[in-house]
């Protein structure tokens, strides 16, 4: 199977699966473990390149997404030689990665039609589930089975540690520098299953920006 996979958790999922000889295609992002780097390269992003500071980023991000251009550059010719049968990408955050959007287009001018994976976790739970989709989609499911389930016997074994703490420290976890992003959706529950207490993020919603940090409560 030929496999394009376009985000960095799912490029590591492949390998974890045994498959980084079946890649085809990864984002400029997909660096790890060392075996995914033998693949081609898909993605060049348009902004962010080189030393560049996170206030300017922001302005360049805004002022493509504002004049309706893209963020993220896919090398079409190399796209339509690899003829992926799958396609793993995102429709989470339309900054962070391509999207399906935006592969449409291309993917239409393929010989053939691949499967197309699009993940959007926004929990751990739900992150582990798409362990067992990607899986599924190369014909491993039991491997991802056996890999879901030992990620959620580890989630489990920290938890058992840290329920009991009386005293849980305080922690800020930020996305972004300028202006500052509050990480969201699972990291505010790693922190709680850790032993901390996300002061800024909650669970219950995705990230946001934070004009104004608020003093957080002993």
């Amino acid at each position: 199977m030929k496999i394009c996979s376009l985000v960095p958790g799912a490029t590591e999922v492949v390998a974890a699966l045994g498959l980084a000889d079946q890649l085809v295609g990864i984002s400029h992002e997909c660096d790890f473990p060392a075996s995914v780097r033998q693949a081609p390269v898909m993605i060049e992003p348009m902004v962010g390149k080189g030393q560049t500071p996170s206030a300017k980023i922001d302005r360049q991000v805004k002022q493509l997404v504002a004049t309706g251009q893209k963020l993220y550059r896919l090398n079409e010719q190399a796209f339509r030689q690899a003829q992926p049968d799958l396609i793993l990408t995102q429709d989470l955050c339309h900054v962070c990665a391509v999207t399906t959007d935006q592969l449409t287009q291309t993917i239409k001018s393929l010989k053939h039609r691949p499967n197309v994976v699009t993940l959007g976790p926004t929990t751990l739970e739900e992150m582990i589930n798409d362990v067992e989709r990607i899986a599924k989609a190369v014909d491993r499911l039991a491997e991802g089975q056996a890999l879901a389930n030992s990620l959620r016997r580890r989630l489990d074994l920290v938890h058992s540690w840290t329920i009991s703490m009386k005293s849980r420290p305080p922690v800020v976890c930020l996305e972004w520098l300028a202006p500052l992003y509050v990480a969201g959706h699972w990291v505010p529950e790693m922190v709680e299953l850790a032993g901390g207490r996300d002061v800024l993020g909650s669970k219950d919603a995705p990230h946001h920006r934070r004009t104004c940090a608020s003093r957080a409560s002993p």
